[in-house]
């Protein structure tokens, strides 16, 4: 079971964690969990997180999916020229 292919959801099971737990301990939702254990992307810094908390390498983990980040610009108010 270890090895090439453990996915997170492996390494969380082998932990005896429920997907409640690991979401308190590493202060995020149990859906964000959820969804990272299904294929959807989550950040890079929870899956950090989520990593650290089960003591595992991130590198050990597969099937993990990362969001893109999107930096958001704050638009210039600019004064109307009568």
């Amino acid at each position: 079971m270890i090895g090439d292919g453990t996915t997170l959801r492996d390494w969380r099971l082998l932990k005896y964690v429920t997907q409640v737990e690991l979401a308190e301990e590493v202060g995020c939702s149990y859906a964000t969990i959820h969804r990272a254990e299904n294929g959807f992307p989550i950040q890079r810094d929870i899956f950090d997180l989520i990593c650290q908390k089960l003591g595992v390498e991130p590198g050990n983990v597969t099937g993990v999916q990362f969001a893109k980040r999107v930096h958001h610009t704050k638009k210039r108010k600019t004064a109307a020229i009568e």
